[in-house]
């Protein structure tokens, strides 16, 4: 049945979490690993943290800092992996979204920890094994250049044995846009939901493929190029609301395929201008080729090889 954990006082140690650089790193780590681990897989379970870690090391300066950062180590292992997050112009664009109100509360745990919150994917509507440290990803592939950043997400792992490869590749061309190639094939055929949130609502364009979002100054235009159908959705309503009813509104959007398949690529090109800068923006399309995909961007050409 259900049970609740509660962990007062030190978490990890005296005086907090410290930097990857400490050499007690390693073992504050591991102790908060033990701790997660109470309720690990087991879904009527809640763990509550409340740090004390001597008296956050006696009001010191980095007190603060060093509970503020077991908190995101604490966050990370929450199923969000090939997730991402876009800023420009100064602008929030595309978030991680919900609310940490409370620790654990029902919108906390219910939506925040939850892979439909974050800027990744769905599996039959599904998103990866909450609360698990089966949930891991892998950064596969990482360059960076004057001209270009790139990095390659392995999420397979995460989806509990759903999926045989989830790799989400991501390429920054500097300094104008991003093009985002996932990668997929699941243990059966299934379907596919491609997520994005933002603080304000989505402008829908589901004939072209295309949709933007805005904020202050900024624009994010997303278009997909592949696959070539897709149904559009959006909403601004969480399943389970923030405890708190002023809370802002966030809107939730969604790329669904429609007919199960083995497997699914999609290919995305991310582009944030600013207001009134549409005209400047470069046309996108897929290519036909064999033994692989292809992006044009303008004038640019972006290639990934078919796995194997």
């Amino acid at each position: 049945g259900p049970f609740t954990v509660v962990h007062l006082g030190d978490i990890v140690g005296p005086a907090g979490l410290g930097s990857k650089q400490d050499s007690s790193r390693a073992a504050e780590t591991a102790r908060a690993d033990a701790l997660l681990a109470l309720v690990q897989n087991l879904p009527n379970g809640r763990l509550y943290f409340v740090p004390g870690d001597r008296d956050w090391a006696n009001s010191g300066p980095d007190g603060l800092k060093r509970v503020r950062r077991l908190e995101e180590y604490l966050e990370k292992r929450l199923p969000n992996q090939n997730a991402f997050v876009l800023e420009a112009f100064g602008e929030p664009l595309a978030i991680s979204s919900g609310y940490y109100q409370r620790y654990g509360c029902p919108h906390h745990a219910g939506w925040t920890w939850q892979t439909k919150a974050h800027n990744s994917l769905l599996v039959d509507g599904e998103g990866q094994v909450p609360r698990s440290f089966a949930s891991k990803g892998f950064v596969t592939e990482f360059a960076n250049t004057d001209q270009f950043a790139y990095t390659t997400g392995d999420a397979t792992a995460a989806y509990g044995g759903r999926l045989k490869r989830f790799l989400r590749h991501v390429l920054f061309a500097r300094p104008d846009y991003f093009v985002i190639y996932d990668d997929i094939e699941a243990a059966q055929p299934a379907t596919y939901q491609w997520l994005l949130h933002a603080r304000s609502e989505f402008q829908l364009e589901p004939a072209k493929l295309t949709l933007t979002s805005a904020q202050g100054h900024a624009r994010l235009r997303v278009q997909f190029l592949l696959p070539g159908k897709l149904d559009f959705s959006q909403t601004d309503q969480f399943d389970i609301p923030p405890e708190k009813p002023d809370s802002p509104n966030q809107w939730h959007f969604r790329a669904a395929t429609t007919t199960p398949a083995a497997t699914m690529g999609f290919l995305t090109v991310l582009l944030p201008y600013r207001a009134g800068e549409e005209a400047k923006l470069p046309a996108c399309r897929a290519l036909a080729a064999t033994g692989g995909v292809v992006a044009q961007v303008g004038r640019d050409l972006i290639a990934w090889k078919a796995p194997g």
